[in-house]
């Protein structure tokens, strides 16, 4: 059982890792907060979702699993540059009208779930 658990704890590190490279990171091209204007390698790219999931793993710093980790901590503990959506009446409208649109294909489709 604790392997399992192992197993999950490294598949999401590694999507982290993935995702944030590929998606988060990409059009990241200069340093904002050590080395201010210096240009971001790849290695940079690659090695910061590591120090992120690595922080996220930190069950001495967080104390939970199911808790919610908010927008503010995220930005200032993480340094994590997130878009507050509620700050953008057309984007939250946006966002919730596509919510609106899932949750309702989930319900007349009688799934737990979508990914």
């Amino acid at each position: 059982m604790l392997r399992f658990y192992e197993q999950a704890k490294d598949l999401s590190v590694a999507l982290l890792k993935d995702w944030l490279t590929k998606y988060k990171f990409k059009d990241w091209a200069t340093q904002r907060t050590n080395n201010i204007g210096a240009p971001v390698t790849m290695a940079e790219k690659e090695a910061r979702p590591e120090e992120i999931a690595t922080m996220l793993c930190d069950n001495k710093k967080w104390h939970s699993h199911g808790r919610m980790i908010g927008m503010e901590t995220l930005r200032s503990q993480l340094r994590l540059e997130i878009i507050d959506c509620g700050s953008d009446p057309e984007l939250s409208k946006n966002v919730r009208l596509y919510n609106d649109v899932m949750a309702d294909h989930v319900g007349r489709a009688q799934a737990d779930f979508l990914l």
